[in-house]
C-alpha cells in the first residue's frame, strides 16, 4: 500500500513538547516540505536526525510544488509536511496540499501535535465548549471592518492571531466595535521561558498596547459577546414576519437570532409559541423513541467475572465483535430480550398505555427479525425497514453482580449507522414529543439523524427530549451536548453523574444553576434519593418509590423516563410525572432486566385506589 502524506505538528517554542510519534516519523522521511529550511534543519539537528531532502513550501510556493509532492507520494517515498512551528494547515500553509493528496485518491495521516490555538485557548479560562479560531484578520478593507465585527459580535469565545507590529491597532479597532469591559486574554511567547499570558479587559488591553513595542506574533482570546436586551415582542414580532412570508422556523430563528445578537435557546421558545405557527394537528402519537435497537443479554455474575474480563463495574464499554464473542463466551446462563435504552422507555411507556412509536436501525437477521416481533409484540409502533447488508444486529451483554450494578459491554453492530435518509419525517410530525437517546450520538450518521428529527420535531410545533445515557457518553460528547442541551432539547434526562459531567462541576446544585439557564425542563435522578425536576422559574425534588429488594438496576433511568414522558404528554404536572417516573423505576429494579414484568397502567391505577383510601 502506498504510505500516507504525513502531516507533523511541530513545537511551538519548548522542543521538549514534540512526541516520540512525531520523532520517529520525521526520522524516516525521505522528503519533507517546510516553511523555512533552516529552521527545519535546526529542529532536525537537535533531534538527531539527518537531513532528508527538504522542499520549501509556504504560501508562496505552495500552488507550485503541491503536485510535485503529490507525485513523490505516488511514487511510494515517505513524505512528511511540517510548518515551522504548530499544526501545518492552521494559518499556516498546507491546506492545498493536503487537498491536492485527497483528490489524488492518496491518504494523509495527522501526527498530532501542539496548537497556539488550543494552548491560549485553555490557558484563557475563558469559556471552551464553544469556540470560533479566525486566524489572522485582513490587513485593511471592508474585509478587515467585517471580521472585526463579527469577532466583537460573536457569541462565543473566539481566537485571533496577530503580528507584533498590528497588535495595537487590532485591539484599538476592537475596542471601538466590541465594549471595552469585554473579557480578552492576550498570549505570547506560548511554552518559552518569557511566556506572557495577560488577562484584562478589552478596553485596558488596547489602550496599554500603544504604549509598548510588542514582540512576537500574539494570539487574542476574547470573551462571547454578552445579549443585547431586546424586548420579546420585537423578536416575534420579527420571527412571525419571517415565517408568515415563507421562511422555515429554523431560518426564521436563525435570522432572528443573528440579527438581535441574542441566544438562539431563546429565540426558539418564542417560535414555538408564535402565531404563525400555532396552528398544527394535534398529535396521532405521544411519545417517539429514536435510539440504537440492540438484542440484551443479561446475566447474574460474580463480581471476580467482572474484574477478570478487565471490566469497569457499573460502566457502559462499547466493544467490536471479537470482544463481544470473548464476554459473552464468559458469561454464565441469561436471558435474551430486545432492548436497547429509548427501545425499553417505549416500552415502559406501551405498558402505561400510551401510544408511542419507535426508529431503531437493525439487520435482516434472526436478532434482527427477534427485535422487530418483541418490540412490535409490546404495542410499541416500528416502521424503519431492516438493512440488508452491513454489520449485524446489536447486542448489549449485561452482567449483574449481586449488588444490582449492572456492566455493560455494547456491541453496536447495524444500529449505530442509523442516518437522517432513515428518519421518517411522518412519524416524527406525528409526535408530540421526540426522545433522543444519548447512546445512539457517537458516529456522525447517528449525529446527523439527531439534527434531522429535532429539525423536522420543531417545523411541526413538536417538543423534542434527550438523555444523556451514560457518563461515558457525556465524555466522549460533552461540547456537542452542550450545544444541544442549550438549543433543540427542550427535555432534559440524566442521572447525577451525567449532570455534574456534563457541566464539569462539584456538586447538584452547581449543575442545576447551570442547566436551568441552557434548558426549559431538566429532569436529574439520584437513585435512591429520588429525583429533581428543574425549570427556570422551580426546583421539585420527588422521592423514589420504596421498593423490598434491587434485584438490577439495569433499565431503571429507561423506565423513568418512560413515566415521566407518559405524564408530560397527559400534561400532568411536572411532580406527577416524576412520581410516575419514579412508579416505573421501582418495578424494573424489583426483578432481572430492563423492561416492565407487570402492567404498568395496573400499578398506577392501584397505587391511585391506595392514595384515595
Amino acid at each position: 500500500m502506498t504510505p500516507p502524506l504525513r502531516v507533523v505538528g511541530t513545537p511551538i517554542g519548548n522542543l521538549g513538547d514534540i512526541s516520540p510519534r512525531a520523532v520517529e516519523v520525521l526520522g524516516a522521511a525521505e522528503v519533507i516540505a517546510c516553511e523555512d529550511t533552516r529552521r527545519t534543519g535546526k529542529l532536525l539537528s537537535h533531534l538527531g536526525i539527518g537531513r532528508p531532502q527538504l522542499v520549501v513550501l509556504n504560501d508562496h510556493t505552495e500552488g507550485q510544488v503541491a503536485q510535485h509532492l503529490v507525485g513523490r507520494v505516488r511514487e511510494g517515498k515517505a513524505v512528511v509536511l511540517v510548518s515551522d512551528a504548530g499544526m501545518p494547515g492552521v494559518s499556516d500553509p498546507g491546506h492545498l496540499l493536503v487537498r491536492s493528496v485527497l483528490d489524488a485518491g492518496l491518504r494523509v495521516e495527522v501526527v498530532p501535535g501542539p496548537s497556539a490555538v488550543l494552548v491560549a485557548l485553555v490557558a484563557s479560562g475563558l469559556p471552551t465548549d464553544r469556540f470560533i479560531f479566525e486566524g489572522f484578520v485582513p490587513r485593511k478593507g471592508a474585509e478587515r471592518s467585517r471580521r472585526l465585527r463579527a469577532v466583537a459580535e460573536a457569541d462565543r469565545t473566539t481566537v485571533v492571531f496577530e503580528a507584533p507590529h498590528r497588535i495595537a491597532r487590532t485591539l484599538g479597532e476592537l475596542a471601538q466595535v466590541a465594549e471595552p469591559t469585554r473579557r480578552v486574554v492576550i498570549a505570547r511567547e506560548l511554552t518559552k521561558m518569557h511566556e506572557e499570558i495577560w488577562r484584562t479587559t478589552l478596553g485596558e488591553a488596547a489602550a496599554v498596547a500603544t504604549m509598548a513595542e510588542p514582540r512576537g506574533e500574539h494570539v487574542v482570546v476574547l470573551d462571547a459577546a454578552p445579549e443585547v436586551g431586546i424586548d420579546d415582542a420585537l423578536l416575534r414580532s420579527e420571527l412571525e414576519a419571517l415565517i408568515s412570508g415563507g421562511s422555515t422556523r429554523r431560518d426564521a430563528v436563525d435570522v432572528v437570532a443573528g440579527r438581535y445578537g441574542v441566544a438562539r435557546r431563546r429565540v426558539y421558545g418564542l417560535a414555538l409559541t408564535s402565531a404563525a405557527v400555532t396552528h398544527r394537528p394535534a398529535p396521532t402519537i405521544e411519545v417517539l423513541g429514536i435510539g440504537n435497537a440492540l438484542v440484551d443479554v443479561l446475566s447474574q455474575e460474580a463480581d471476580e467475572t467482572v474484574e477478570r474480563l478487565g471490566m469497569t463495574k457499573g460502566a457502559m464499554d462499547l466493544v467490536d465483535e471479537p470482544r463481544m464473542a470473548e464476554v459473552y463466551d464468559a458469561m454464565g446462563p441469561g436471558t435474551e430480550v430486545s432492548g436497547g435504552s429509548a427501545a425499553n422507555t417505549m416500552a415502559g411507556i406501551a405498558s402505561l398505555g400510551g401510544v408511542c412509536h419507535y426508529i431503531g436501525r437493525v439487520r435482516d437477521d434472526q436478532l434482527g427479525r427477534v427485535f422487530v416481533h418483541d418490540i412490535r409484540s409490546l404495542g410499541v409502533g416500528y416502521s424503519t425497514a431492516p438493512a440488508e447488508d452491513g454489520p449485524a444486529t446489536g447486542c448489549c451483554l449485561i452482567l449483574v453482580t449481586p449488588d444490582a450494578q449492572r456492566t455493560m459491554n455494547t456491541f453496536l453492530g447495524a444500529s449505530a449507522l442509523l442516518s437522517a435518509d432513515e428518519i421518517d419525517t411522518s412519524v416524527v410530525e406525528a409526535a408530540g414529543l421526540v426522545f433522543l437517546e444519548g447512546y445512539l450520538f457517537d458516529r456522525p450518521e447517528a449525529q446527523a439523524a439527531f439534527e434531522q428529527a429535532a429539525l423536522v420535531a420543531h417545523e411541526a410545533g413538536r417538543k423534542v427530549s434527550l438523555t444523556l445515557s451514560d457518563l461515558f457518553c457525556v465524555e466522549r460528547h460533552r461540547a456537542a451536548f452542550r450545544r444541544l442541551v442549550a438549543g433543540p432539547v427542550d427535555v432534559l434526562f440524566a442521572n447525577e453523574a451525567e449532570i455534574l459531567g456534563l457541566y464539569e462541576v462539584p456538586d447538584v446544585d452547581a449543575a442545576i444553576e447551570a442547566v436551568r439557564r441552557d434548558c426549559p425542563l431538566s429532569v436529574i435522578t439520584r437513585s435512591e434519593r429520588g429525583a429533581v425536576v428543574v425549570t427556570a422559574d422551580e426546583v421539585v425534588s420527588v422521592p423514589a418509590f420504596p421498593v423490598d429488594e434491587v434485584v438490577d438496576t439495569t433499565g431503571a433511568g429507561d423506565q423513568f423516563a418512560a413515566g415521566f414522558l407518559f405524564g408530560l404528554s397527559r400534561g400532568e404536572p411536572f411532580r406527577r410525572c416524576a412520581e410516575l417516573g419514579a412508579l416505573a423505576a421501582a418495578e424494573v429494579i424489583s426483578h432481572l432486566g430492563p423492561r416492565p414484568h407487570v402492567s404498568l397502567a395496573e400499578l398506577v391505577a392501584r397505587e391511585s385506589e391506595t392514595d384515595d383510601l
